[in-house]
């Protein structure tokens, strides 16, 4: 364990620059943007502010919670 931790250890700002790209990595072409897109008008169509994969997750999961406990 202290092997594998002295080698996670990273500065603060390393962890947020990470976090900010994962958070706002998205379709890099034109297969990746078509697929996005037609998940994103099969879950609410309404929603054409979802340009990343992580707010394309969010998005999955709200709906998804939203579903299971949705009496219908």
């Amino acid at each position: 364990m202290a092997w594998l931790g002295s080698r996670l250890e990273k500065p603060q700002y390393v962890i947020e620059q990470f976090n900010r790209d994962v958070q706002n990595q998205g379709p890099s072409n034109q297969v990746q943007w078509q697929f996005l897109n037609s998940v994103v008008s099969n879950l609410d169509p309404s929603r054409t502010d979802i340009e990343s994969f992580a707010a394309l997750t969010l998005l999955d999961d709200q709906i998804y919670f939203a579903r299971l406990r949705s009496p219908v």
